[in-house]
């Protein structure tokens, strides 16, 4: 097929424009990916309203360095395919070990029975106010009631309640959960 004025001035980019869009589409994912590892789990687990405008706005950053000055439809289908691609294969890398310890944050012990562990409520980013509307949330009416809560790699808080003994299977990768009593475990 015949374009009257070429290809690359149909589709809106030219080869280097592919290039410059791939490399700052995986620059972008790799300083966000550092950030978010840096921040801790909680950045994007449960968004506050602080949370949500941080996020639009990175969306903006985000979307501003991969598309380059003059957005184009082929621009926009590059960084998304990029996008895609390095989504794709840091997933398949997270199925080893080594790569997943890389990538994602081990589960972290936030409290054991009643007593919180600040140095790993710090280290996550976790706030009392946050721990405490998330132990309502669970039914807890009383800190005695709580055997343990941890961190997941995702930022969600998993919370075990006193009375019903916790596998220590289930704790496998766990930091600090020499911390949780006894009495609590099976």
């Amino acid at each position: 097929m015949d374009y009257p004025q070429g290809l690359e001035n149909w589709l809106g980019l030219p080869w280097e424009g592919v290039l410059a869009t791939v490399i700052a589409t995986s620059a972008i994912y790799v300083v966000f990916l550092a950030i978010t590892r840096i921040m801790g789990q909680r950045m994007l687990a449960s968004l506050t309203t602080f949370d949500t405008l941080m996020a639009l706005l990175f969306g903006g950053v985000i979307a501003r360095t991969t598309l380059g000055p003059t957005p184009t439809l082929a621009t926009g289908v590059v960084a998304f395919l990029t996008l895609v691609a390095l989504h794709f294969t840091l997933g398949k890398l997270a199925n080893n070990s080594h790569a997943d310890h890389m990538l994602n944050a081990a589960p972290r012990l936030l409290m054991a029975g009643d007593c919180m562990i600040e140095h790993n409520m710090r280290h996550t980013n976790t706030t009392h106010i946050e721990l405490m509307s998330a132990l309502r949330g669970a039914g807890i009416r009383d800190l005695s009631e709580v055997a343990a809560v941890i961190m997941e790699p995702s930022g969600k808080l998993s919370i075990y309640k006193a009375g019903d003994p916790i596998n220590m299977d289930l704790l496998e990768g766990v930091l600090d959960i020499d911390q949780i009593p006894r009495k609590y475990l099976k």
